[in-house]
């Protein structure tokens, strides 16, 4: 099992990136989030594993105007041979 955190303060972004000639620097906002992740070997080659990414559910954007995904978790099986 894992506990993963992420936090970014006093970063600047681009803005208006499409005019590079008239764009400035923005301050972008600080963020913290969490994931956590596990994962469980049954037996030699088969495997079971579970993720949850921003846990808390924290609104932020990586870059200026696409934000990010809330919550979200997956779970799955993996076998190799």
């Amino acid at each position: 099992m894992e506990l993963n955190t992420r936090f970014n303060t006093k970063e600047k972004d681009w803005e208006d990136w499409a005019s590079p000639t008239y764009g400035t620097f923005v301050d972008a906002d600080d963020y913290a989030v969490v994931g956590i992740f596990s994962n469980y070997q049954l037996k030699e080659g088969l495997e079971i594993y579970s993720r949850i990414d921003n846990v808390f559910d924290e609104k932020y954007e990586e870059v200026d105007g696409y934000p990010s995904l809330g919550i979200n978790a997956k779970a799955g099986v993996r076998y190799s041979f």
